[in-house]
């Protein structure tokens, strides 16, 4: 009787043990898958959430669960990928992103978003470019600003390939300056007569009796020549800074003022010796005012001779 009394109690224990087992493990299996999606989503379960969306006609490689960042610094996720139709001709991709509730106050009203990619070859995320207006309300729509893609640049560089090809033809082909220099004997004629003409211009100038041999050679000549040139720069300051009477003249204002009433005076001057009805004027233009002046010096001139002769005949001298 107590032995299957004990096998009873021993029975009940195995079983309790067993199923608190296999509820631990449910648990687990619980948090795995819990903590398995928010790893998949590439998200926080405990921060709280805004959803913000853009359309783009081509989606480019992007996938749910991929980042959202600002800066390069995460933000958010993108939630879903959805097909629409803004208007009866286009077809694109509606995107929805997830957000963290403490990074939405980035998204404005004139931000703008697009799908860019880590390094040439990464996976594809949304960079949102921060605006300056007002915070875009939730569930709005980002201006979506596309991207140059893979294709894009290879594009560009065929293009870029092809007009190295026409220019190369061109070339082949002796058209434009280098492909005349290439092709042409006649300009590299040209061009070795004119380094042969530089070559003599140079070779008379450095050599002989001229002024250049002699400035190249002749160390007292070359040093006149730099005591000349030291000499006129200082000529040339002392003018600019108004020293001496030529640099008076030059800068002076009052200088200049004199000048021009001495040369207002000169032409008042001249203007009654050309009026014919003054003093000066009849002076330098009647003879007959002329003549008298003439006869009257010359009188007094010989008067004055007689005086030097005879002083008797005009002085008096009386002792009292």
């Amino acid at each position: 009787m107590s032995e299957t009394a004990s096998s009873s109690l021993t029975t009940g224990g195995v079983q309790w043990r067993n199923l608190r087992t296999g509820i631990l493990f449910v648990i687990g299996i619980a948090l795995m898958a819990v903590l398995a999606l928010v790893i998949g989503k590439n998200t926080s379960a405990l921060s709280s959430k805004t959803t913000y969306k853009m359309f783009v006609p081509d989606i480019a490689g992007l996938a749910e669960n991929n980042l959202v960042a600002v800066a390069g610094k995460k933000v958010g996720t993108v939630l879903a990928l959805n097909f629409a139709s803004p208007n009866d001709t286009t077809v694109g991709v509606e995107i929805t992103m997830l957000i963290n509730e403490e990074y939405a106050y980035l998204i404005r009203e004139d931000s703008k978003a697009s799908i860019k990619s880590k390094g040439v070859l990464g996976d594809k995320f949304v960079e949102i470019v921060p605006g300056r207006g007002q915070k875009l309300a939730a569930g709005k729509f980002i201006e979506a600003v596309p991207e140059p893609g893979l294709e894009d640049l290879l594009n560009s560089a065929k293009a870029t390939m092809s007009q190295v090809n026409g220019t190369i033809e061109k070339i082949n082909r002796g058209e434009g300056t280098l492909g005349k220099l290439l092709s042409s004997e006649q300009l590299l004629n040209q061009l070795s007569q004119t380094i042969y003409n530089l070559d003599r211009a140079v070779a008379s100038l450095t050599q002989g009796n001229g002024l250049v041999p002699r400035l190249l050679n002749d160390k007292a000549l070359a040093n006149s020549v730099a005591s000349m040139t030291t000499n006129l720069s200082e000529v040339s300051t002392m003018l600019k800074d108004g020293k001496g009477s030529l640099g008076k003249f030059l800068v002076d204002d009052a200088f200049y003022t004199n000048l021009n009433s001495a040369t207002r005076r000169l032409d008042s001057l001249v203007a009654r010796l050309e009026n014919p009805n003054g003093s000066l004027g009849k002076l330098s233009s009647d003879p007959a005012l002329y003549k008298n002046l003439a006869n009257s010096a010359a009188s007094l001139d010989s008067l004055l001779i007689d005086l030097r002769k005879n002083p008797g005949r005009y002085v008096t001298i009386r002792v009292f």
